[in-house]
């Protein structure tokens, strides 16, 4: 399986017909040495265009040594643009939450 990894803010297309693995790497980005993520919750909405097949993002995962986040995103309808909000939540105390985003265009 490949891995797409992407970056807080990117923009990237995506075939309707399409299913891909996207992944935030914290540990290379803002994520201080020896903390880690306890949880990631992920939200879908629609920033732009029809939705008339909503995209489905499903398999969200912690990874790699639990500073890595991955989702699947399947559907959605040509033409929209959906943005996608991971915030994982980490083993700090008191815990933090750093989200970062990513717009997904469904195009062919």
């Amino acid at each position: 399986m490949s891995v797409i990894t992407i970056y807080d803010k990117d923009l990237v297309e995506q075939h309707p017909t399409a299913i891909k693995v996207y992944q935030f790497d914290f540990d290379a980005d803002n994520l201080p040495a020896a903390v880690t993520i306890t949880s990631a919750p992920t939200a879908v909405a629609v920033l732009r265009g029809p939705n008339t097949i909503p995209a489905v993002v499903d398999q969200v995962s912690i990874v790699t040594g639990n500073r890595k986040t991955q989702f699947r995103l399947s559907a959605g309808t040509e033409g929209t643009t959906y943005r996608v909000t991971v915030t994982p939540v980490t083993s700090e105390t008191p815990a933090q939450t750093k989200p970062k985003y990513v717009d997904i265009l469904i195009q062919t």
